[in-house]
């Protein structure tokens, strides 16, 4: 597994630091129910939470941070095509192996079964499958950020985590985060991060535990501003919670069209329309979606100690609503005050702005949601 290679952490403690580890072998979990109401069998692999110590080491995480510039240079050869669609048709060739071809397959949901690599010059093949997710796969297989040379320069230890849809066009999640971050803002995208060939999901487990013991701020990118994928997918539930448990901000980032969905929203119907909206976003865990069945225990695990790190999966579901309201509440903020600047609907723009500064304020917290 990676860890995190000292450096410029931009102040954040933990984030990136040389020593942590996680040793799947040694922890396990007692039959017990778990704080997300599912029984978690003996033998299943537990998610522990890391904590600063000299546990093991393994290569660099040091570089594993991209600009937001550096996105925007990816994304200018993206097409339309959704996160997924760019891994499966663009960097997996890119990735692979110098000599060597691959061939993913899929089922008809699109979910990866398998794939096959091809040495052109001896003919050795290799696989790996969901079923034997440590297959093999030749060892110079790289993660993008180091196969695409050309990107050096925009690489740094990361500072935000990016949460985010894998089915949302590449474009416009990196045109989310342009509006939430600064160009020269380093963060951790996994699917560039990883090296998706041979490094198994506990892999990015270790760094979502990375975020939830430094607090690292989470970037949330969401396709649609009422309807957040974070409450039906399993690992941006699963990075979401970390953010809450280790005490980092969310930070909505949205496209500029659902931006100005949201703030129109707020001016139609006052902050009330939102503030409902985010104390019904309770997640549940063992229903949310996850790509690969075998991703689930690991992520349950994880899921379950971090909750139970702050009392519970209700007590969770309350700081998250608190965390996503002060997410869209700046969010709005941000949106309203470009208005407000640009002169673009005079008093009523500075009317509903102070609505939106009276959702960041106390008066509606989670222990006392509108009626």
């Amino acid at each position: 597994l990676d860890t995190a290679d000292t450096g410029g952490s931009g102040g954040v403690p933990g984030w990136p630091h040389e020593s942590l580890a996680l040793d799947t072998n040694s922890i396990t979990m007692k039959r017990s129910q778990s704080p997300t109401g599912q029984v978690v069998p003996e033998d299943q692999p537990k998610a522990k939470l890391l904590r600063t110590t000299d546990e093991g080491t393994s290569p660099s995480f040091a570089n594993r941070g991209i600009s937001v510039r550096g996105l925007r240079l990816l994304a200018e050869g993206s097409e339309g095509r959704s996160v997924r669609e760019m891994w499966r048709n663009v960097w997996i060739h890119e990735t692979v192996a110098a000599g060597w071809t691959i061939t993913a397959n899929y089922d008809s949901d699109g979910t990866w079964l398998s794939q096959v690599y091809r040495n052109m010059h001896t003919g050795e093949t290799l696989s790996k499958s969901s079923e034997v997710d440590r297959g093999a796969a030749p060892e110079a297989c790289l993660s993008l950020l180091e196969a695409r040379t050309d990107l050096a320069p925009e690489l740094g230890p990361p500072t935000h985590f990016i949460s985010y849809p894998w089915l949302m066009r590449f474009e416009d999640v990196v045109e989310a985060i342009e509006a939430a971050l600064e160009p020269d803002d380093l963060v951790y995208f996994d699917t560039l991060a990883r090296n998706y060939h041979s490094q198994r999901d506990l892999q990015h487990l270790f760094n979502i535990n990375l975020m939830a013991n430094g607090g690292v701020p989470l970037v949330q990118v969401c396709s649609q501003w009422n309807e957040p994928e974070r409450l039906t997918r399993l690992w941006m539930i699963a990075e979401t919670t970390a953010a809450v448990a280790g005490g980092g901000d969310i930070i909505l980032a949205l496209t500029a069209p659902q931006r100005k969905l949201m703030a129109d929203t707020l001016m139609a119907d006052g902050p009330e329309i939102i503030l409902h909206l985010i104390y019904k976003m309770e997640f549940d865990p063992v229903n949310a979606g996850a790509n690969k069945a075998t991703d689930r225990p690991a992520l349950i695990a994880l899921i379950d100690e971090l909750c139970a790190k702050v009392g519970g999966l209700e007590q969770m579901n309350v700081k998250v609503a608190e965390a996503s309201r002060r997410s869209y509440a700046m969010s709005i903020a941000q949106e309203l005050e470009e208005r407000w600047a640009a002169h673009a609907g005079g008093r009523m723009v500075s009317d509903v702005l102070d609505l939106g500064h009276q959702v960041i304020g106390d008066q509606h917290h989670p222990s006392n949601p509108p009626q």
